[in-house]
């Protein structure tokens, strides 16, 4: 049995073998560590992308959406105002047309033609006008001073139209025609609501483009 002091003793280790060893080592880690480093900056770098993505197509969307609603607005209030326009051209000819340079029987047919014109206008403004009581209430931020300047522009439109016939039925019964142009005044009211309501539906407009929080809704 050989004692302990005859057996071999371990090979002693060489330095090139331990900085080969550590070299190793710190390469793997250093791999390990710059690998999931680049996967972190990557994540975070395409987490970016996405969110700018996102909020591009969002600004382009609130664009899109706020484009359309205007434009469908637009042609909302400009069927109105041809709707304005005719009752209110057609009340001022029905009230020339009984003024004394008509009185001869040569007229009788401009007469009537006036007259037909002036009810078609009226039979328009009576079927429309109340549908603008909901279209114009959908107008960025409530409407509100839209639809009171709406509101009195409507009742102006109706009281022309209404001294027109007025005069029209007067001159039948022979009732002379004033020194005055009859329904001047009504005239001059409905010129300064519709004024009105032009600026209204103007600031409204402009508060919808300037207003990036708060994207119009359509009322559908």
């Amino acid at each position: 049995m050989s004692s302990i002091e005859n057996d071999p003793a371990p090979p002693a280790s060489s330095p090139l073998a331990v900085l080969i060893l550590t070299g190793v080592i710190n390469f793997i880690l250093g791999s390990l560590l710059a690998g999931f480093v680049t996967a972190y900056f990557a994540e975070q770098h395409s987490d970016r992308e996405l969110q700018r993505t996102w909020l591009q197509e969002r600004s382009k969307h609130q664009m899109t959406v706020r484009k359309e609603f205007l434009d469908e607005q637009s042609g909302t209030v400009a069927t109105l105002y041809q709707l304005i326009s005719r009752l209110k051209v057609d009340s001022i000819d029905l009230v020339d047309i009984t003024s004394p340079e008509y009185s001869k029987k040569s007229h009788e047919k401009q007469k009537s033609d006036t007259r037909d014109e002036f009810d078609n206008a009226v039979d328009a403004w009576e079927r429309q006008r109340y549908f603008y009581d909901f279209a114009l209430a959908s107008y960025h931020g409530g409407g509100r001073d839209v639809h009171a300047a709406w509101s009195e522009t409507r009742d102006a439109a109706t009281a022309i139209a209404q001294c027109a016939s007025k005069r029209w039925f007067d001159s039948d019964k022979g009732v002379p025609y004033p020194t005055k142009r009859p329904c001047e005044d009504e005239e001059k009211v409905l010129d300064a609501k519709w004024e009105v309501l032009s600026g209204q539906l103007r600031a409204a407009r402009e508060t919808a483009w300037s207003d990036r929080e708060n994207p119009p809704q359509r009322l559908k």
